[in-house]
């Protein structure tokens, strides 16, 4: 089989390259069968916007660090309430699920960089035209530990990469209990949550 070659002709840049063979993919096929199958996202993670991150020597008592795809940045607001399920039992995890609210963020980090790296600050003076990919970061504040209907104080924290769901206004309004007869004011990131 033929490599990629560059072949300069009359001052152009032209790319050569050969098809692969027809076994080629047959032999793919089989290494993916003998790997376990295509890669399928774990079910516990469908409908997650984010996941938590390891603690820090700097991380603090009842908040968590959660990642965000770019995509999912503007899913979060500040004050938001989010649902964390601590990894489950059979992963090697507790089960534990936890209400907690945005303190923190949303902040855009570049991957693999920090942010005040000479490059990414180069990049963005002079800009911006090759600016690196980025992830968002939020600070969570757990609120409690879901036992059924019940939200308690929690005794733990969730584990590591557990998934992070943003809860929907009906469910922030169960969980902020805004119905009565009394209107204090707006829910803040919600232009018709009155409580």
């Amino acid at each position: 089989m033929e490599t990629l070659q560059n072949i300069l002709q009359d001052g152009e840049s032209t790319v050569a390259a050969s098809r692969m063979p027809g076994s080629f993919l047959d032999k793919l096929d089989e290494e993916i069968d003998l790997a376990g199958g295509e890669w399928d996202e774990d079910e516990a993670f469908i409908g997650s916007i984010g996941r938590t991150m390891y603690d820090l020597p700097t991380s603090k008592d009842n908040t968590v660090t959660v990642l965000l795809s770019a995509e999912n940045i503007g899913k979060l607001p500040s004050q938001s309430l989010v649902r964390i399920k601590s990894r489950s039992k059979d992963r090697g995890g507790d089960g534990r699920q936890y209400i907690g609210a945005v303190v923190q963020g949303p902040f855009a980090e570049p991957d693999g960089l920090r942010a005040d790296a000479p490059l990414v600050v180069t990049t963005t003076v002079r800009g911006a035209h090759f600016m690196p990919r980025y992830h968002g970061r939020v600070q969570v504040e757990i609120i409690g530990e879901e036992f059924g209907k019940t939200v308690v104080p929690p005794q733990f924290r969730p584990l590591p990469n557990s998934p992070v769901f943003a809860l929907d206004q009906q469910e922030t309004a169960n969980q902020l209990r805004t119905s009565g007869d009394v209107t204090l004011g707006l829910a803040v990131g919600y232009e018709d949550m009155w409580f």
